[in-house]
């Protein structure tokens, strides 16, 4: 797999660096000429590029000369960390990219011939995007997928769930949690997909619990982006995440060095077949715990024992000291158990942070109990203020993120 990786980087930067005016500029400032990138290590020789360095050029500085701009599909992230990005890509990479999800879909399960029915914002396809590929497969009757608009309350949606009667359903935690809470509150026994897949926003154990309990069914995550598609996916022996290493190198970096296993990092990519619109060393935004270098189940891939959310996802405190809410939902989950079905924590100021939980009905956790929980965590300089709510709606991205700061007026989830 490494050396797999070394012949693609190597093609990619020397690509880059002759038709990217973006990429060319990067190697020059920092000494690095494409000749000189002959193994993993020596990536570390390219500066880390962040998503507000390529939003704010035009498309001549970051999309290659080897290209017609119009000819390309276009795909615009949702905004998770300030002003969208729009991401261009060839008909090719487009196509092949969505083989290698393909291939992660296979590897949990799903057949060619199930229906898959995704529960997500309904968006209008690029014109540039004819979906040849789509239509082909779904005229041969496989790999048959519908959406549906996640927007719709649970009691519009289940009906329409029901009458699709997917084999596989897809879509985020928040919403597919929902549902799940209705169909057992129903007995509805017509929708009964065989596994469902999980992606676009943080799965908590909270939101694993309540949509394995409501289908009954194994749940399994992804983690992909808009940038470079499937990024990684849960393996169904061992629990632990694969990260895609043959369509991408993936590089958790703490303090400007590579992370050690169990350590967390922020998540830095390449994308090995982007080759339109280049991400090399590529700052996401995410955090996540490094895993081992290959999955004990016995694929070539490494692996990441947990995706923790964005890096804007710190907390500031009025001591100075900041945290991640991520360590706040991991408290909260041993001290409350099963007690919990859903929860949000917003900072709303510096001093302020709001902390919102859908409990159990049969054994709903005390706002006292949790409030002494999150307290130890931030200290007594900071507001806190604690609500028992029936149920945490989805933002205008559909989306119900665990983590919210208001501080920068970000929109969340990406």
């Amino acid at each position: 797999m490494t050396a797999y990786q070394v012949s693609r980087l190597r093609e990619l930067v020397a690509h880059a660096g002759a038709t990217v005016p973006y990429y060319r500029r990067l190697f020059d400032r920092a000494g690095a000429s494409p000749h000189e990138i002959r193994t993993l290590e020596d990536l570390a020789l390219i500066p880390i590029t962040e998503k507000d360095a390529l939003r704010c050029l035009p498309d001549a500085e970051v999309i290659s000369s080897r290209f017609d701009p119009k000819r390309l599909i276009r795909r615009r992230t949702s905004g998770s960390s300030g002003t969208p990005l729009v991401v261009r890509r060839a008909w090719t990479e487009q196509s092949l990219l969505h083989l290698f999800r393909l291939r992660a879909w296979r590897s949990i399960g799903l057949r060619a011939r199930d229906r898959r029915v995704s529960v997500g914002v309904v968006r209008e396809n690029d014109s540039r995007d004819s979906k040849a590929m789509g239509r082909a497969l779904g005229a041969a009757g496989l790999h048959r997928h519908t959406r549906v608009d996640v927007f719709l309350p649970p009691r519009e949606l289940l009906p329409q769930l029901e009458e699709l009667r997917p084999d596989v359903l897809h879509g985020y935690p928040g919403a597919l949690a929902r549902v799940a809470d209705l169909r057992r509150e129903r007995e509805s026994t017509s929708l009964s997909p065989r596994f469902l897949m999980t992606g676009a926003e943080v799965l908590t154990p909270q939101l694993r619990r309540r949509i394995e309990e409501g289908f009954g069914v194994p749940v399994y995550d992804f983690y992909g982006t808009h940038e470079l598609n499937l990024v990684a996916w849960e393996c169904v022996h061992t629990g632990a995440i694969h990260t895609c290493d043959d369509a991408l190198i993936f590089e958790v970096i703490v303090d400007g060095r590579p992370a050690a296993e169990g350590e967390r990092g922020e998540v830095v990519v390449t994308g090995l077949y982007s080759y339109a619109m280049p991400f090399i060393r590529y700052k996401l935004g995410d955090l996540v715990v490094r895993g081992r270098a290959a999955c004990r189940c016995g694929a070539p891939f490494s692996t990441i024992l947990a995706i923790e959310g964005r890096t804007f996802e710190y907390f500031p405190l009025p001591d100075g000291r900041s945290i991640h809410a991520h360590e706040i939902g991991l408290r909260l989950a041993a001290a409350a158990g099963g007690r919990i079905r859903q929860y949000q924590l917003v900072q709303e100021r510096t001093d302020r942070i709001l902390l919102r939980v859908v409990p159990e009905p049969s054994a709903p956790p005390a706002p006292a109990e949790l409030h002494t929980v999150v307290r130890e965590l931030i200290g007594e300089a900071a507001e806190l203020e604690v609500e028992l709510v029936d149920a945490i709606l989805p933002d205008s991205s559909g989306k119900s993120p665990p983590y919210r700061s208001l501080l920068n007026q970000r929109e969340p989830g990406d």
